[in-house]
């Protein structure tokens, strides 16, 4: 699906296709059509993520000093995201669950596995044959980047079926977290 971005002259068949799209869900003028882009312009990549930070800057100040452990649980692009955030020591937690990271833009989806290698923080990485190709295109590589630089607190699961946009499936999926938690010792 694709987002609409601007407001420009329109053909009927962009007519009907807007039309298709009108029944998705409501989302920021300054976020459309970032997601779902084939081509991502380095300066629409580089806003997506000025937003997010803006975005975590406010949950920073929400938690205030909470006690206990924070751990991320992200999915598709915001896994990915969190994952360059965490790996640039730009946002601290202590654990990142990121299921099918993935960006929409070749050049920036083969740097996942790069940002993986450089990681501190214990990465639960969730993979399924259900999942978008552009997640799959890494899944590889990121088990590599973690084997080659000793990720001790690294677990890769390839989860066959794997449907997260069934509800059903979420406490399979909670339980899969529960064990990687306990693994790390919480």
């Amino acid at each position: 699906m694709v987002w609409p971005c601007h407001a420009s002259t329109s053909s009927p068949q962009d007519e009907q296709s807007q039309s298709a799209t009108s029944s998705a869900p409501d989302i920021p003028e300054s976020l459309a059509g970032f997601a779902w882009q084939v081509s991502m312009p380095d300066n629409q990549f580089a806003l997506q993520e000025a937003l997010l930070i803006e975005q975590l800057q406010a949950l920073r100040n929400q938690i205030g000093d909470f006690k206990g452990f924070l751990m991320v649980i992200s999915e598709g692009v915001s896994a990915a995201w969190m994952t360059k955030l965490i790996a640039e020591n730009r946002f601290n937690t202590d654990a990142l669950v990121a299921i099918g990271p993935y960006w929409p833009h070749q050049q920036f989806n083969q740097q996942i596995p790069t940002l993986v290698r450089q990681l501190s923080t214990p990465l639960l990485d969730i993979q399924s044959d259900r999942f978008n190709s552009w997640s799959m295109m890494t899944s590889e590589k990121r088990q590599i980047a973690a084997r080659q630089t000793f990720k001790v607190y690294y677990r890769q699961r390839h989860i066959s079926g794997l449907d997260t946009s069934q509800p059903a499936q979420y406490n399979w999926l909670a339980k899969e977290i529960h064990g990687w938690v306990r693994s790390l010792g919480w």
